[in-house]
């Protein structure tokens, strides 16, 4: 997918720039709420994630895990002398397995994707699937105009999980419209809502429709947010960001797509151009 319709984010001294390469804007989370920003590699999401994945993370990619080592009985030699043993590896030793292209890796990723806070659109006129391995995963900023495109040319074609995280400027505004998404009864509606009244109108920022500043802060100030739900937008930011570190030639940017193949294994992409949606669908439906 090509950069220029992806918000790219980089760490800059504890700070995040988000640039939205197509259209040459800036966008600076200098001040995140801390509730919000997620250690990296080490995080204590609130619910039971795969630890596997996470220690994959924190050595910059790639499960560890000790080799196997079979035991073996040296036969006799002549004369009575036992032969040495072979050389054997080190019980400590760690070979790197990759959790994108390593299929039970992968499948304990997709649990935990499972388990984030999200919304679920399913292909028209099928239910959502039960197996994660059988749905697109797609982490997105309700603001961002690539996320929002996004949603627009493929909702309905593959199953997707829409994953929200506020990391564009003003990260208040943005959890509230993200948690407005997750506690909506029609999520198709709710992404709709949130992007028209905060959302980067790139094409347009000023044309006839869009929200007064007034309209947008009484929107925001009616939604409310749940002290139970506080952790919500923790964990989605927590696994992008783990996600995005074990694929380490990426920087982080949404939207991110995370397509599961019949393989067992995945691919994740970021950024949106017309047109990919096409390529997701098919990547998703290869061999299905």
């Amino acid at each position: 997918m090509n950069t220029k319709s992806t918000v790219v984010c980089a760490v800059v001294s504890g700070s995040l720039l988000l640039t939205g390469l197509s259209c040459g804007y800036v966008l600076g989370l200098t001040h995140p709420p801390a509730s919000l920003v997620a250690p990296v590699p080490h995080f204590a999401p609130s619910v039971p994630f795969n630890q596997a994945m996470i220690g994959a993370a924190a050595m910059g990619g790639g499960q560890q895990t000790a080799p196997y080592i079979p035991v073996i009985t040296p036969p006799p030699v002549p004369g009575g002398a036992v032969q040495a043993p072979p050389p054997q590896p080190s019980p400590t030793a760690t070979v790197q397995r990759n959790p994108f292209t390593d299929p039970r890796i992968a499948h304990g990723v997709l649990v935990d994707l499972g388990k984030l806070h999200a919304v679920d659109r399913p292909m028209f006129g099928k239910p959502m699937p039960a197996d994660p391995a059988d749905v697109v995963s797609v982490f997105f900023d309700p603001r961002c105009p690539y996320c929002h495109q996004l949603f627009q040319a493929l909702d309905g074609k593959v199953p997707v999980r829409w994953i929200p995280i506020p990391v564009l400027d003003k990260p208040e505004e943005g959890v509230k419209a993200s948690m407005f998404i997750l506690d909506a009864s029609d999520a198709k509606k709710a992404i709709e809502t949130a992007f028209a009244y905060v959302g980067e109108h790139i094409s347009a920022p000023d044309a006839e429709g869009n929200h007064s500043p007034a309209d947008v802060q009484k929107w925001l100030d009616g939604i409310t947010i749940k002290d139970t739900e506080k952790h919500w937008l923790q964990d989605n930011l927590s696994v992008w960001l783990v996600l995005h570190k074990v694929h380490t030639e990426q920087k982080p940017g949404v939207p991110t797509v995370i397509v599961p193949h019949v393989d067992g294994t995945l691919s994740m992409h970021d950024g949106f151009d017309p047109g990919d949606e096409n390529g997701i669908a098919a990547e998703y439906a290869k061999g299905r």
